[in-house]
């Protein structure tokens, strides 16, 4: 019966029939976002449980500080991030020896929020341009970043540890 209630919190929250409300069960969430798209519904999932994003989603779209930094595919997103701070969310993921390495800095004021990118200040590659927040480039397909210094795809390789752990692209 628990389980029950809970499908049909998750429900409510998915499909709109309910209030939005935190939490919930990663697998009672999987079945119904299934369910909804097998009736033919898109799916918007609010999260910062990347391991429920990778289950889910087709499609990632990463935001700091209030702004959209890149938006990819979830295998061009787990494999090839070209947002510095994507590449660093990704690094600072739980290793299978159990560390974890964190995003140095702090996290900007919202009320008086940096001008530009406002993850320059955390930023190793910034520079005096990322003071102007940049139009989206399109790096590949469904693969768009707002940055003016992207990672380049030979970075990419030794930033994202986790690229030899991923599923084949769906």
């Amino acid at each position: 019966m628990l389980l029950a209630r809970r499908r049909g919190a998750v429900e409510q929250r998915i499909d709109g029939r309910g209030k939005l409300a935190p939490g919930g069960d990663r697998r009672a969430a999987l079945a119904m976002a299934e369910a909804q798209v097998a009736q033919g519904h898109a799916v918007l999932l609010t999260t910062h449980d990347l391991g429920a994003a990778y289950e889910i989603c087709d499609r990632i779209t990463v935001m700091y500080g209030g702004q959209e930094v890149e938006t990819a595919p979830v295998a061009s997103f787990f494999g090839a991030p070209t947002h510095p701070y994507t590449a660093k969310l990704l690094a600072s993921l739980p290793s299978a020896s159990g560390g974890m390495v964190g995003i140095p800095g702090d996290v900007p004021n919202f009320y008086a929020p940096p001008p530009g990118c406002r993850f320059a200040p955390r930023c190793e590659r910034a520079s005096a341009a990322c003071a102007v927040r940049p139009a989206p480039v399109v790096r590949a397909e469904g693969h768009r970043v707002r940055c003016v210094r992207p990672l380049s795809d030979a970075v990419l390789s030794d930033a994202n540890p986790y690229n030899a752990a991923l599923e084949p692209a769906r």
